[in-house]
């Protein structure tokens, strides 16, 4: 699954949001994520920031879908198994609560093993906070897409923090 912008007119102004489809290329879509719909004097300072703020929640969607049809797939190569397992550690990234503002994150350290690694970078709000590195750990079920166990540790005093979302 991948996901597009969009923008179309309306009686009232613009739609705008996101568009899911299966594959780059296809003609109709599966859904769309409609975010909202403004004026057409207001589309240029409206839709762009709209797509910013908002492009997780089209990611998240992606990362669902990669790991509900990595749940469904054999690991009959390395390959096909390291796939399912990025699918599904991006979707536990995008859901764990880890009781910060991540800004910033690495790539998966994944060593070639069962147990996968992200570091971040997250804030408390607080305009005087210093930057917080944290690395979330998932770990697979050996030669499987299924997770064994997810959780946070705060690097500089190595204590667990936050939580997989209910």
């Amino acid at each position: 699954m991948i996901y597009e912008t969009y923008a179309c007119p309306t009686d009232e102004g613009i739609e705008y949001g996101f568009t899911f489809m299966q594959s780059k290329g296809d003609e109709d879509s599966l859904f769309d994520l409609v975010l909202g719909e403004c004026s057409a004097l207001k589309q240029g300072e409206v839709i762009e920031k709209a797509w910013a703020e908002n492009e997780w929640a089209a990611k998240a969607i992606v990362s669902a879908a990669k790991a509900r049809a990595a749940k469904e797939v054999q690991a009959d190569t390395p390959d096909v198994l390291r796939g399912a397992r990025e699918a599904v550690a991006d979707l536990n990234y995008l859901s764990y609560e880890f009781g910060y503002l991540i800004t910033d994150a690495n790539g998966w350290d994944d060593t070639h093993s069962d147990d996968w690694t992200k570091v971040c970078y997250g804030e408390d709000g607080d305009l005087d906070s210093e930057r917080v590195r944290l690395a979330l750990h998932v770990r697979f079920k050996p030669n499987s897409a299924e997770v064994a166990e997810v959780y946070a540790l705060d690097l500089a005093t190595g204590n667990m923090i936050g939580g997989v979302a209910e």
